[in-house]
């Protein structure tokens, strides 16, 4: 990501609907792959730290690797308890010893264009987590729904369903589970997506993204409140058709 938008991050992301309601799907689709207590999690591409109190829920301890010093930094003041490295994530196996990890996650990494190959970056996760370990991650999805945020955050690559599920058993993973999420920022991802190709986006010299400037306390309620409507959807129906991003959960055999 551009540097400007790690301080954006650093300062919405525990209470922005948008990653709340991403931990807490993340937290459902865990417990329902049964996964109980652990040693160590790892969180690849961690930002400025925001997902390691979720991580510490299911482990006893918690890191975090990122290749921007910007956003160690913060995350080292932020949460000054925890390990940080910066480190390149397409070196992810020479970082870390096999079967150091029980729990893996990435939050909207594998997308990003600094990462050279998905699979790879897949693999090595393998590598690095125990036998029954379990890697969570979310991506971006549907490939027409590219805009200029994308091109802000640094992404490069969006998926469907079937493709991120495909990668996760190529890299040797099993009970692979997923779905899209964020169901009702469809409509609105894809009118962005239409008047960015008809080139009437906002520049992307902007200093900041407005998708992460946190809203007025009332409508990140407002939005919160209608995505747990989406939670509880995913609960009973195991998976929704469409969203804006995809949450998956895998196990090393």
């Amino acid at each position: 990501m551009e540097r400007f938008t790690y301080y954006q991050l650093a300062e919405i992301e525990n209470k922005h609907w948008w990653f709340v309601y991403r931990r807490k799907l993340m937290a459902q689709l865990i417990e329902r792959l049964g996964v109980t207590s652990g040693e160590a999690a790892l969180d690849i591409g961690c930002g400025t730290g925001g997902n390691l109190p979720f991580l510490k829920t299911y482990c006893a301890n918690a890191s975090g690797v990122d290749l921007s010093e910007d956003a160690i930094s913060l995350a080292r003041r932020k949460y000054p308890e925890d390990t940080f490295l910066k480190g390149d994530i397409n070196e992810l196996r020479n970082l870390y010893p096999a079967e150091s990890f029980d729990l893996v996650s990435d939050f909207s990494v594998l997308c990003h264009r600094w990462v050279n190959s998905d699979l790879q970056s897949m693999r090595d996760v393998y590598h690095v987590l125990r036998p029954g370990g379990v890697f969570v991650l979310t991506e971006t999805a549907f490939p027409f729904l590219r805009r200029a945020h994308d091109r802000l955050a640094h992404v490069a690559r969006r998926y469907t369903l079937t493709q991120l599920m495909g990668l996760l058993e190529e890299a040797g993973f099993r009970d692979v589970r997923g779905t899209y999420f964020n169901v009702p920022a469809f409509p609105v991802a894809l009118l962005l997506a239409l008047i960015d190709r008809l080139s009437l986006s906002p520049s992307e010299h902007d200093e900041s993204i407005a998708e992460l400037k946190l809203p007025p306390k009332w409508l990140n309620d407002m939005l919160g409140g209608l995505l747990r409507v989406e939670l509880a959807g995913i609960r009973t129906l195991g998976r929704m058709p469409l969203g804006v991003s995809i949450a998956c959960v895998a196990r090393k055999p």
